[in-house]
């Protein structure tokens, strides 16, 4: 069942805590603040593991995750070319219009995902789909690829087809862990059949840590699947968007104690209440 909206309204949020006092120091949308900390994420993905001349990328998708994922990856490469798709050709349209002055780069519509994909640098799929958007068959050997689409606790879901998978030299995802709790079958299908192998596997974080674990050569097809969100994404995104909004007197101050109990009472008389 799809979500209606009767209010036009979005209500999820984020809390970010002051770690020295536990004190609740900001409150942000979370429509604004997610996809700025995938987006970041594949960012960091991007500059590690695309091969460092990448000026070309494909970019299958025109919402509110697409358009900060294209804002990103243009701060960690210097693209030239950005091909965009989508089905709806009104969304794809007002994209190119809206996205056309926020970076350095020629944004234009194409009229489907193997012209926007064929002999691009990076594959960046940044959809609401079920299903693969595009044919793994149509990657170039040397591609950088990306989505951010994963089958959950109550949805099998994923932008990238078997072949994609099967054709990657190495697999990259957020958490392992992850893969498995939440039984992401369009990866660990294959790793059960015996067609993908876990030693081509490894997380994002092991790369920053080890980068020689990432990309060995500029012919790898290498698959970002940020298969999960982490915490540490929303608290540092959180903490940089709040020193922003405090430098450029942004935001709506909320008086700090409706959000705390007075427990005064309880500490002067030696008691020691959860925090």
């Amino acid at each position: 069942m799809e979500w209606e909206y009767p209010d036009a309204r979005s209500w999820g949020f984020v809390l970010l805590f002051e770690l020295a006092t536990g004190k609740p120091a900001a409150v942000f949308h979370d429509f604004s603040l997610s996809p700025i900390r995938v987006a970041a994420t594949t960012a960091v993905a991007a500059r590690e593991l695309s091969n460092p001349d990448a000026s070309v990328m494909a970019l299958l998708g025109t919402g509110n995750e697409a358009g900060r994922h294209l804002e990103s990856l243009a701060l960690v490469r210097d693209l030239t070319t950005v091909r965009v798709y989508s089905p709806n050709e009104k969304h794809c349209s007002e994209f190119v219009d809206r996205m056309a002055d926020r970076v350095d780069a020629s944004v234009e519509a194409v009229s489907g995902p193997e012209e926007a994909i064929r002999y691009a640098d990076i594959v960046m799929c940044a959809t609401n789909s079920s299903v693969p958007v595009f044919d793994g068959s149509w990657l170039t050997r040397g591609q950088f690829v990306a989505t951010i689409v994963n089958t959950d606790h109550n949805t099998q879901r994923t932008e990238a087809d078997r072949t994609t998978f099967e054709r990657s030299d190495l697999i990259v995802l957020n958490n392992k862990a992850t893969a498995i709790s939440n039984n992401q079958v369009e990866l660990l299908d294959l790793i059960h059949a015996g067609t993908v192998s876990w030693d081509d596997v490894t997380e994002l974080g092991h790369v920053l840590a080890e980068p020689s674990t990432g990309r060995k050569n500029d012919e790898d097809i290498i698959y970002y699947k940020s298969n999960c969100g982490v915490g540490i994404q929303f608290a540092a995104c959180g903490a940089l968007l709040y020193q922003k909004c405090l430098e450029n007197g942004r935001g709506t101050e909320l008086p700090t104690e409706l959000f705390g109990a007075d427990v005064s009472w309880w500490l002067d008389r030696g008691f020691k209440p959860s925090p």
